[in-house]
């Protein structure tokens, strides 16, 4: 998820956040070495991640979401941008997959 603080949302000119896809192939190993050669200028973001265990519906109460959890694991998304200071428009945001490029998953 990006763009998710209100006052980016502002400075960007939008009204909702963005998301782009994190992959198995961007999988960093915890522990292991983080080679910069892959990237252009990245940046590393503490996250919360979630393992579900089955699927949510649009709209669900805190419950519900509560219980479609599997585990809750610490992480480190490695974000990234082609374009310069991550300066770019909305348009473009989603060309660069919001930025997403890499992670590392906790225990």
């Amino acid at each position: 998820m990006g763009l998710t603080s209100r006052a980016k949302m502002v400075q960007l000119g939008v009204e909702d956040m963005v998301w782009g896809r994190l992959t198995d192939a961007m999988r960093e190993e915890e522990g292991g070495t983080v080679s910069m050669a892959d990237y252009v200028h990245p940046r590393a973001e503490p996250e919360i991640a979630f393992l579900m265990k089955k699927p949510l519906s649009s709209k669900v109460s805190a419950l519900e979401a509560m219980d479609a959890v599997e585990a809750i694991a610490p992480a480190i998304e490695i974000i990234d941008s082609r374009y310069k200071h991550f300066k770019f428009d909305v348009g473009v945001v989603f060309s660069d997959n919001s930025s997403s490029s890499g992670f590392i998953l906790g225990q």
